[in-house]
């Protein structure tokens, strides 16, 4: 079987210098899993580090109602490290 190979072009600094990569399929699937697995781990940090201000500008507030619902909504989600 004959591997298929693409060819990307990477721009870089303003001198405009080009380079060429040529990826197996492989490659390929393992630089976008790992683009993938990237931006999932950001999402959650960045909706764990929201979480986790509404839940402290709750307590701070001192409003309980507030925080009893964050609780029952995200409490299996929210853990403090």
């Amino acid at each position: 079987m004959k591997h298929l190979r693409r060819e990307f072009t990477v721009t870089t600094n303003k001198q405009h210098k080009y380079f060429s990569y040529k990826l197996t399929r492989d490659q390929e699937y393992s630089i976008q899993l790992q683009a993938t697995l990237f931006l999932d781990e950001q999402c959650f940090l960045f909706n764990k580090r929201r979480i986790g201000e509404l839940v402290n500008q709750a307590l701070i507030e001192g409003n309980k109602i507030r925080f009893q619902e964050l609780r029952s909504t995200y409490g299996e989600y929210y853990c403090n490290e």
